[in-house]
């Protein structure tokens, strides 16, 4: 079973043993005595925590097809990106997109800091790779942000908007953008 949980204070990684991510600490604890959740039952909690103070054009369904063609609801990946250069990313020289969402270091420390997203803390490397619940809470805040953006300019929202915009930036359009869309459409959601 893969599954994952922080709500709990439990993290799993690729099936196999069961860790308790200690934010504080930023360390990884095995427990003796633990309860599992499925991905989907995590994701599913965050998605029903949140989606009051989200905009309504985000969808549990939305959120894992993403999680599918970002890291096939994968944990602890890290993809390196040499060509972002931020002040608020949390590497030196570059930023790196983690977790089952792929959150960029540098949004979710953005989204943290300056946006006032910041529920479910301040996002570290490694929690941004192995805490499911604050991965999956700075991927919806990101499209939430895109959301209302577009709707005070008066753009129209929809999955596609929010799906090209989360991986190329906002009211991105091209082929790289419009190629992630096209895998969201043909993959299987909820």
């Amino acid at each position: 079973m893969y599954t994952v949980l922080t709500i709990l204070g439990l993290t799993t990684l690729a099936g196999g043993a069961y860790f308790y991510f200690d934010k504080q600490k930023e360390t990884l604890e095995q427990p003796e005595v633990f309860n599992s959740f499925t991905f989907e039952e995590i994701v599913l909690q965050v998605f029903n925590t949140y989606k009051s103070k989200m905009d309504n054009s985000i969808t549990y369904d939305m959120l894992l097809k993403m999680a599918t063609i970002e890291s096939n609801r994968g944990l602890k990946l890290e993809r390196i990106e040499q060509h972002i250069k931020s002040q608020y990313s949390l590497y030196s020289g570059f930023d790196a997109s983690l977790g089952a969402f792929q959150v960029l270091t540098s949004t979710a420390n953005w989204l943290y800091s300056d946006m006032g997203y910041t529920a479910e803390g301040n996002p570290t490397v490694n929690s941004l790779k192995y805490d499911l619940v604050q991965n999956t809470y700075f991927a919806m805040s990101y499209l939430d942000y895109l959301a209302k953006r577009a709707r005070r300019e008066n753009r129209f929202v929809n999955d596609s908007f929010l799906l090209m915009s989360y991986n190329g930036g906002y009211g991105a359009n091209n082929n790289m953008t419009q190629n992630h869309y096209n895998k969201y459409t043909q993959t299987k959601g909820a």
